[in-house]
């Protein structure tokens, strides 16, 4: 049977029988107990937003794209089952993170271990056989691509929907944007929905079949990257966050060596419970505010010398801390706006790539930046101002 969940965001989410048996699982339900912004909240108080809610989210836009492929390109023969299968992929996409997401597979995660894709599509793959859900082994298969494509899809369209890796715009990245703005209070001045109504399968010069844009939405693609560049500048990254985050790694190890396995299925609410008593002193500090306290930040352009991604992070050096964070359009190296297909009225089946800072000086040439921030251990500023210095000459 059929059901409508409300959402804040998308209003009504219809829900398939299929999808249900998905949800109605312990594996689903645990997202409930994921913050989607992980200790965001000890700053922002408002972001205390589920996984849960925003698996239910991605799903919908999944669901709404490829209804906008199907009506407009009849050619591309999507079929009901096709688009059920694109929308469970988008619901399953986050169940492999750990507590606290993505400090629990940057920090706490061993050498060799899963990461949070992977961990999810093992976890759905035993999921299908568990709860006997009815998915050919085609379709699992088809599902697991489209959560974690490989070198042989990612260019491919029907695996760019819930994670592009060619162009980093897919349904996973509008949701939580316009999610975490809402959730945050700040205003948005769209919600990028014509990304979704005006998407199209285009054919690049190599022959390739990719999902691609109109050329008049182009600032519209701008807007998107710049508004996750703003809150990862403002928020995810904001110097008081990393500072509590520094104190729930030191949970999190310690819950990690007491449990020697699976520690990644625990939940925030398991890992901040008051009754481990042997992490009481931790607790407390959270709870009293008696974080590091910033000595000094800098932005630094990329590539820069004295960056090596291989190199510890934090690094602890006696009573400070130097943390050096990457952030930008989007992850990995390649500028997203340059990796984007095109499409204009007069040729709407062919996709071409443009250079946004041929069209506008306004378009920075660059996508990502390093912060390098050192911090006080105990809370005495004055006293690391001249290591500060020295580091910011090392940087500078």
């Amino acid at each position: 049977m059929s059901k409508e969940i409300y959402d804040p965001i998308h209003d009504f989410i219809h829900i398939t029988p299929l999808m249900r048996q998905v949800i109605d699982t312990p594996e689903f339900q645990r997202l409930r107990e994921l913050k989607q912004l992980g200790a965001t909240y000890f700053v922002f108080p408002s972001a205390t937003h589920s996984r849960f809610a925003h698996s239910l989210g991605v799903s919908h836009l999944a669901g709404k794209l490829m209804e906008t492929l199907q009506k407009n390109q009849k050619k591309l023969q999507i079929s009901e089952r096709d688009i059920e299968l694109t929308r469970i992929a988008a619901l399953v996409h986050d169940i492999g993170h750990g507590p606290f997401s993505h400090l629990y597979d940057d920090h706490i995660r061993s050498c060799g271990e899963d990461d949070h894709e992977v961990r999810g599509c093992k976890t759905f793959k035993k999921m299908v056989t568990k709860y006997q859900l009815p998915l050919e082994p085609v379709e699992v298969e088809k599902i697991i691509l489209m959560i974690n494509p490989d070198d042989t899809v990612k260019n491919m369209w029907s695996y760019q929907i819930v994670a592009n890796k060619m162009c980093q715009i897919d349904v996973d990245k509008l949701d939580y944007i316009r999610r975490d703005c809402y959730h945050l209070g700040i205003k948005m001045s769209c919600g990028f929905s014509r990304l979704i109504t005006a998407a199209r399968v285009v054919t690049t010069p190599e022959g390739r079949e990719v999902l691609g844009w109109p050329k008049k939405l182009e600032f519209n693609i701008f807007n998107l990257f710049a508004a996750r560049y703003r809150l990862h500048k403002q928020v995810y990254n904001h110097h008081a966050i990393k500072a509590h985050e520094f104190i729930i790694v030191q949970i999190l190890n310690k819950i990690k060596n007491s449990l020697k396995s699976k520690t990644w299925k625990l939940t925030d609410a398991s890992i901040m419970c008051g009754l481990h008593h042997q992490f009481s002193e931790l607790y407390e500090k959270l709870q009293t505010r008696q974080i590091a306290k910033l000595v000094g930040e800098i932005v630094v352009k990329l590539p820069h010398q004295s960056y090596k991604p291989e190199d510890p992070n934090p690094r602890t050096i006696l009573d400070h801390i130097i943390q050096v964070t990457k952030i930008g359009f989007a992850g990995g190296n390649e500028n997203p706006l340059n990796q984007v297909y095109y499409y204009t009225k007069d040729e709407q089946n062919i996709g071409l790539r443009i250079s946004p800072q041929n069209n506008s000086f306004c378009v920075p040439a660059r996508h990502q930046e390093l912060i390098v921030r050192m911090y006080s251990k105990t809370g005495s500023v004055s006293k690391h101002k001249q290591s500060w210095l020295d580091i910011k000459k090392k940087w500078c």
